[in-house]
């Protein structure tokens, strides 16, 4: 009887309906995009060797960390009102979208600016003349770029155009695996990262063609910039971008620490490719967010608790069987992973390890964080942040400057973080029950 229930539920009800369908497109285009960045890894480690490809590692892993902070958290919150203004308030969206696109790119260009600028000095005193001024500005171009993908992909994903999202995705696995390969193989790590440039230019005049289009469809006329709206942006995106700050600087730090050690860049480089493939534990937890996300925004704002809380339930179920699943994959393979690299990398299996476990835990950390945010606090989001920021630094550094040092020090901060989110999230919880209960007796008294 319950089982009937349960599939009758599941075919007639729309909301999972569109979890599904947003989640298929998604997969599509994630694990084809996924692969294709493995397939790419494991090539550039054998052209580059260990040290070389620990150095692009670096360098372009700095550069997607400077992309989240230019794009100033504006990509949670567009994705957030799109989706809860997308049937009411559709002048809203233009003038959110035209006050949202200008900030990042000012924020791409303005960051892009003060590290050339100051490019000289942080190779001489952050990274010890470890790597040399022409690869740090030959890749500069990635700022900008990794800024407007994750803005777009956030517009995209307010839109619930997860089809949309999946070509988009299929489009750069092609891409990734042409223009670093061919500059890789030309020109080093220098050429591999000019291949990186030229994939996300590539990638945003498609995305933003798409965009256009999908605004067209409203039949709206160009909305001027509203000071209301640019509070309300500022109001979300700033305590997820502050808490994301504290973020991007542990995680850099922590890398910059690892660079300096008698191996420079191959500690770096074996953990780099941990974290490739801790990608392969997120991706699909991260993608499953970008569906659920803006449909739980918009069940909030409609004060539909019940479903709220059942799609939360769907949500938590599906990420603990596929993390935990993987994690377990990876473990057990984890040395025959580390040598399909080359022989260079053999042996650290244990950092592999440490980073499917942490992993794990951050993915099931995913569910709670993503439940409050689509209330609107982001405050939540700053604390927990913040404390795995401050964590990751101190275990760190009691720890051996080496990627397994490193690795262990993700694994002991994640779980942390996951525990401190687990209590919250049991007292939200409560909350949205109590709130639930009060509506049912006001509509039935």
């Amino acid at each position: 009887m319950v089982l009937k229930e349960y599939i009758k539920y599941k075919y007639q009800s729309k909301i999972l309906q569109r979890v599904v369908k947003g989640t298929s497109w998604n997969v599509v285009g994630t694990v084809i995009f996924q692969v294709s960045s493995l397939m790419i890894s494991i090539i550039l480690a054998n052209i580059l060797g260990k040290n070389d490809f620990g150095e692009i590692s670096f360098i372009r892993n700095t550069y997607i960390m400077l992309g989240q902070f230019a794009c100033l958290g504006i990509d949670v919150a567009v994705t957030k009102y799109i989706s809860e203004w997308s049937t009411t308030n559709r002048v809203y969206i233009q003038k959110l979208l035209r006050i949202s696109r200008r900030s990042v790119v000012i924020s791409g260009l303005i960051t892009t600016t003060v590290l050339i600028i100051f490019s000289n000095d942080i190779v001489e005193r952050w990274f010890n003349h470890n790597t040399n001024t022409n690869s740090l500005l030959c890749g500069v171009g990635l700022i900008i770029v990794n800024a407007l993908y994750f803005y777009q992909n956030g517009v995209l994903s307010g839109f619930h155009s997860f089809k949309e999202i999946a070509k988009i995705e299929v489009f750069r696995a092609v891409l990734i695996i042409l223009m670093p390969l061919v500059g890789a193989y030309w020109y080093g790590v220098n050429g591999a990262l000019l291949g990186y440039i030229i994939m996300g230019g590539c990638s945003y005049f498609i995305t933003e063609k798409i965009i256009v289009e999908k605004i067209k469809k409203y039949k709206t006329k160009p909305a001027k910039i509203d000071k209301n709206i640019f509070l309300v942006l500022v109001k979300f995106s700033l305590p997820v971008f502050t808490s994301g700050l504290f973020v991007i600087s542990a995680i850099w730090g922590c890398n910059v620490l690892l660079i300096n050690n008698e191996n420079k860049f191959g500690e770096i480089g074996v953990f780099n490719i941990a974290l490739t493939w801790k990608n392969l534990i997120l991706f699909i937890p991260l993608l499953l967010s970008k569906v659920f996300f803006p449909i739980l925004s918009e069940l909030y704002a409609k004060k539909d608790y019940v479903n709220f809380n059942k799609l939360t339930l769907y949500f938590k179920v599906a990420i603990v069987l596929i993390s935990i699943g993987i994690s377990i994959f990876m473990t057990l393979c984890s040395e025959l992973i580390l040598s399909l690299y080359g022989n260079e990398f053999v042996g650290h299996g244990t950092v592999l390890n440490y980073i499917a476990y942490a992993t794990s835990f951050q993915a099931l950390a995913i569910v709670f964080a993503q439940s409050i945010l689509s209330t609107g606090n982001t405050k939540i989001a700053f604390y927990l942040n913040t404390i795995w920021a401050v964590s990751v630094i101190i275990i760190f550094a009691l720890l051996p400057k080496s990627a397994l040092g490193l690795s262990q020090a993700y694994f002991y901060s994640y779980l942390m973080h996951w525990l401190i989110s687990l209590f919250y999230y049991l007292y939200f919880r409560y909350t949205v029950y109590t709130n639930q209960i009060d509506r049912e007796l006001n509509l039935n008294p």
